[in-house]
């Protein structure tokens, strides 16, 4: 038996896919509606290439529905069968949270491998929309591939900026249209819709599923590498380790998270966003006593080694740069639970001077533990998500 998962009424459960041959039936034709009113296992393609998924709802006979084409330049069809019917394994899910839809990947069997790492991403501007990521493009890709979850299991969650809203407050052009050229800096204080119901969408996955608290990292591109920045910034201990690819921040708010490791890419002539934006950020970490890294020789790579969009390279390059992947699954946050006495090991009191004094333990399901900090008589209380509780 395989596990295999649905959205059901807007939540993930599990479901079992037997070996047995069903018979597929036409549900629509590309563009049309598949009218569904039970749980259906649902393929989409032509000649014999489908990418499948499971539904208990009408949906459209689309590509952003199943992640992606899946026999490009042939009109497509939609049938439906049921769960019993052979097919590839469904990692990838679909939800939604407040004004966000979201996919959300379950490495195959992760019941039976104890605590496994979760990898945030925060796609660029032109993936915006509410018909879910393309799964099989580019960065969701390659973390989901088989090669890749054989050598680094993982939980992928990938929320879904709808077309009103960025994920942070852009500067705008003398037409109204957004700039991304430069970070701006009244987004410090403003999060936006988006990005506030990505991270509630973060939060019920982290409560749901086994994921290894001490090894979630964040990962984005152009206005994701954007969002990455601003997702440490208020979130300064919650993630292990980071890759930020043409974007930039807030260089005030860096000390928090200053020696958190940090892969950055943005080439030297891009020319969409300043790639002053990660250069300063990186000397910002490197003031804190982190070590960083920025790449900026991006041009280097062909269009076939690396896509860009004009100059503007934009994808997480996993594919150039070798050990990148490596490097990015070693990365391990020190548990909160060893932080006892006047340990000086955390990320918060190496940052900003706090000290661990106390720990609290049983306060709920997600925060069981938080840390109890104390600085020139004042006290701050922090969970197990790097988030101040109060001060």
């Amino acid at each position: 038996m395989r596990a295999i998962q649905a959205l059901v009424a807007g939540f993930l459960v599990v479901g079992a896919a037997a070996g047995a041959v069903g018979q597929w039936t036409k549900l629509a034709n590309e563009r049309g509606t598949c009218t569904i009113t039970k749980l259906t296992l649902v393929r989409y393609g032509a000649n014999n290439s489908y990418y499948y998924t499971l539904a208990d709802k009408n949906i459209p006979c689309a590509s952003g529905v199943f992640g992606g084409d899946p026999a490009g330049g042939s009109e497509k069809v939609c049938e439906g069968g049921d769960t019993a019917n052979p097919h590839p394994y469904i990692g990838w899910t679909r939800g939604v949270t407040g004004s966000n839809v979201f996919a959300f990947y379950t490495p195959q069997n992760y019941q039976d491998s104890g605590k496994i790492p979760l990898i945030l991403y925060m796609h660029p501007v032109g993936d915006k929309g509410n018909q879910y990521q393309n799964t099989t493009h580019n960065d969701l890709h390659e973390l989901a591939s088989d090669t890749s979850q054989q050598r680094n299991p993982c939980f992928i969650y990938a929320p879904q900026c709808p077309d009103h809203d960025f994920w942070f407050k852009t500067n705008k052009n003398s037409d109204g249209s957004p700039d991304f050229y430069r970070y701006n800096y009244e987004a410090t204080n403003s999060p936006t819709t988006a990005w506030l119901d990505a991270i509630k969408g973060l939060d019920s996955v982290l409560a749901k599923y086994p994921i290894d608290l001490n090894r979630i990292y964040i990962i984005g591109g152009s206005m994701g590498g954007y969002a990455t920045w601003y997702t440490l910034m208020k979130y300064p201990t919650r993630f292990a380790a980071a890759i930020a690819v043409a974007g930039g921040g807030d260089t005030t708010q860096v000390a928090p998270y200053a020696k958190m490791p940090m892969r950055a890419f943005h080439d030297g002539g891009d020319p969409i966003v300043d790639p002053f934006g990660s250069e300063s950020m990186i000397r910002a970490m490197k003031r804190g006593g982190g070590n960083p890294t920025l790449t900026t020789n991006l041009g280097n790579f062909t269009d076939a080694q690396y896509e860009h969009f004009g100059g503007h390279w934009y994808v997480i390059p996993f594919a150039v740069s070798p050990g990148l992947k490596t490097w990015l699954f070693s990365q391990q946050k020190i548990p909160v639970s060893t932080l006892t006495g006047m340990s000086r090991n955390s990320k918060y009191t190496a940052a900003l001077g706090w000290k661990p004094l106390s720990l609290q333990v049983g306060v709920n399901k997600l925060t069981k533990t938080r840390l109890v900090y104390q600085k020139e008589g004042k006290a701050l209380l922090v969970d197990i998500r790097g988030q101040i509780v109060r001060e």
